[in-house]
């Protein structure tokens, strides 16, 4: 809450002492279920101020109503719980608070990232007492040992939970003890037993990218309206000797190993010399991808011109020869300059070469090249469910861009323009390009494609596969599918 209305205005308008009203919230408002605002509001009044309670109600309900229209989520918070849920982790709520003070979480949109929930005025005890930990525990399957309280109470969030064998993280600018500064920050730190609460990245670690050697710092998670559908983002730039500095995006996936993938993705737009980011990969247990940020602005808000239009023919080929399934306006970056032809940068390529999504059922290690090289064609052709690319497919990224139903437009003839002019650059170095895709396909850390359902290893069907793309006709290619 940004505005702590009832504890700053209670005292005075009721003329008690603090400590009056610290005890009415200890003993009663938080382990009381009450039907509604008034009914919260009334209790107060008659209990504090019986001689004046009708009109003390209507002051305290204006007071409550602004309180609760000042609740706003903590930065990064609901694209972390996201993230964590989908991770897999068994995430419950534990809160001292009133009923009405329940009311936020609705329109906020929390309720569906928690398992489980416990609030103190519906169980009537409250922390610290240990039941009312161990029975959210109880509800979500955990033990004591394998759960992770977080909290910004040193006392309720800390001591208490520890001593039932639990671990702890404080939200807490100070202290001792492992702790973050704000919530999002959980987002980057290890959960995994060897590691538990390590960081992923920080300031001062040291990344090389660009060329150069530098130190990352001002590391600051995005907000939710700027992160992704999936991934953990944050913003920072790296400091290098002499006082240049590269601002960067940190990203941690949803599945680690798509930064391979992402990064590789970069690269091969570079031997291309197709726009693209400066990526760096760390090292542990769980790759983290740094990338350049991307030059110019986010597609919003623009009109499709014939320069334009051949920007965006060039991507959506480059899309369909190296199978980019989520090539959107939303993950590009245009650049403008005076007298220059219009660029674009595309980010978020973890979803890069995946077209044959094959059946790994049974498979010893489908993360491994050699489950699916090993394999004849045969096998390989009744284990393929469906192809991701298709006419249908490659059309729906050029809407998602512009509308023509009119070919003879300037739109459409340099879209067209340049959707051939990438697709014939590629195919003059082809025999350079699969070179540079089966080598990275068959050198550790093995690249992840593919979705949850089909998540596996590229390997050498893939690049066998956009082979044979790039020795297509791309005017034939580009009728079928325009």
């Amino acid at each position: 809450m940004r505005e702590r209305l009832l504890h700053k205005e209670i005292p005075r308008l009721l003329g008690v002492t603090p400590a009056q009203w610290v005890g009415l919230i200890r003993d009663e408002l938080l382990v009381r279920a009450f039907p509604d605002r008034q009914a919260f509001a009334g209790f107060i009044a008659e209990t504090l101020a019986p001689s004046r309670a009708a009109s003390a109600q209507q002051e305290l309900l204006g007071l409550l109503e602004r309180e609760l229209a000042s609740v706003q989520l903590s930065h990064g918070a609901r694209s972390l719980l996201a993230f964590l849920k989908r991770r897999g982790y068994a995430l419950g709520l534990l809160s001292n608070t009133s009923s009405v003070h329940k009311e936020p979480l609705a329109p906020l949109g929390l309720a569906e990232s928690f398992a489980a929930m416990s609030f103190s005025c519906d169980e009537g005890r409250r922390k610290p007492e240990p039941q009312i930990y161990l029975d959210l525990c109880a509800r979500l399957g955990a033990a004591p040992a394998a759960t992770l309280m977080v909290g910004d109470s040193a006392q309720n969030d800390v001591r208490a939970p520890q001593r039932l064998g639990m671990r702890a993280l404080r939200v807490a600018a100070e202290g001792e003890g492992p702790r973050v500064s704000a919530l999002a920050e959980l987002g980057w730190l290890s959960l995994e037993d060897g590691r538990f609460l390590q960081p992923l990245l920080r300031d001062g670690d040291p990344v090389t990218i660009a060329g150069g050697t530098g130190v990352l710092s001002g590391m600051r998670p995005l907000g939710d309206d700027d992160q992704g559908r999936y991934n953990l983002v944050a913003s920072a730039r790296v400091d290098f000797p002499g006082g240049q500095t590269l601002d960067v995006y940190c990203k941690r996936f949803l599945f680690p190993e798509a930064a391979h993938v992402d990064a590789f993705a970069h690269q091969v737009l570079q031997s291309l010399d197709m726009p693209s980011c400066h990526t760096a990969i760390t090292e542990g247990p769980e790759p983290c991808l740094i990338v350049s940020k991307a030059a110019g602005a986010k597609l919003e808000d623009y009109s499709v011109d014939g320069p334009l239009a051949f920007e965006i023919g060039r991507h959506c080929a480059l899309a369909y020869l190296f199978a980019n399934a989520d090539l959107r306006p939303r993950n590009a970056f245009l650049a403008r300059e005076d007298g220059a032809l219009p660029r674009i940068t595309m980010i978020d390529l973890e979803h890069c070469f995946f077209n044959l999504a094959i059946d790994v059922d049974g498979l010893a290690d489908p993360l491994d090249p050699a489950a699916f090289d090993g394999m004849d064609a045969g096998e390989l052709e009744r284990r393929l469910q469906k192809k991701v690319l298709t006419e249908r497919t490659t059309r729906r990224a050029r809407r998602s861009f512009f509308e023509t139903d009119n070919t003879n437009t300037e739109v459409a003839r340099t879209f067209r323009d340049g959707w051939l002019d990438v697709y014939r650059k590629v195919q003059a170095r082809k025999d350079e390009v699969v070179g540079l895709i089966e080598a990275r396909v068959h050198r550790a850390p093995y690249l992840v494609i593919g979705t949850q359902s089909y998540r596996r290893a590229m390997a050498h069907v893939d690049v066998a596969d956009i082979g044979e793309r790039i020795a297509q006709d791309p005017e034939k290619v580009f009728t079928a599918c325009f």
